[in-house]
């Protein structure tokens, strides 16, 4: 057969990369090896990414009452005695962030994120909707979104803020939370209307 194989087929056995082997057993065609060059830095940034995700998600399903389908990793996941032995064998040379500096490192990606976000909505004027919710164990929070169209008239819904609000129901006060949210994306002189419940 590997007769065969060489003098009808030789230009197909070019084409193979898997490892070749004569009747005898010998290798006349070793697997190629492709160098893994390991990089701590995206290693690092794939970390921060699994958290975020499935942060992100763990919020998301909270809100639609599908937790169940999520887990519940925190910052902290990196110093589980567990996940580290588990990680060590898929990559020895990986080094693990502690919790603060995941979170130090989503904050400075956060701080990008909302600059790009205050340098977009300062070409253009906004709608914005508020909600007020209360969460079953009795944590307010304020929604903010913002209403807009981009350069080819699609609309676009964008969630600026999303947060605890401190304190009592007054008018006052969610007057202050809304202000100081306005204030932090710039968009006091933007805002062509704004929608409340």
């Amino acid at each position: 057969m590997s007769k065969q194989l060489h003098t009808k087929h030789s230009t197909m056995l070019t084409k193979i990369d898997q490892s070749g082997l004569n009747s005898k057993g010998k290798v006349v065609k070793p697997f190629k090896v492709i160098p893994i060059i390991y990089n701590e830095g995206s290693a690092h940034d794939a970390f921060i990414e699994f958290i975020a995700t499935n942060s992100c998600n763990k919020i998301n399903a909270i809100i639609n009452n599908y937790a169940k389908y999520y887990n519940n990793h925190g910052f902290a996941l990196g110093e589980e005695a567990a996940f580290r032995k588990f990680t060590s064998k898929l990559q020895p040379l990986y080094k693990f962030l502690e919790a603060s500096d995941v979170k130090d490192r989503l904050m400075r990606t956060y701080a990008k994120m909302k600059q790009k976000v205050i340098e977009q909505l300062g070409k253009i004027d906004v709608a914005l909707t508020t909600d007020l919710w209360t969460s079953p164990n009795n944590f307010s929070f304020l929604g903010i979104t913002i209403a807009m169209w981009n350069e080819t008239f699609q609309p676009i819904d964008v969630i600026v803020e999303f947060k605890y609000v401190l304190g009592d129901h007054s008018g006052v006060n969610l007057a202050k939370n809304f202000y100081n949210n306005l204030t932090s994306y710039q968009l006091n002189d933007k805002v062509s209307i704004i929608f409340t419940d």
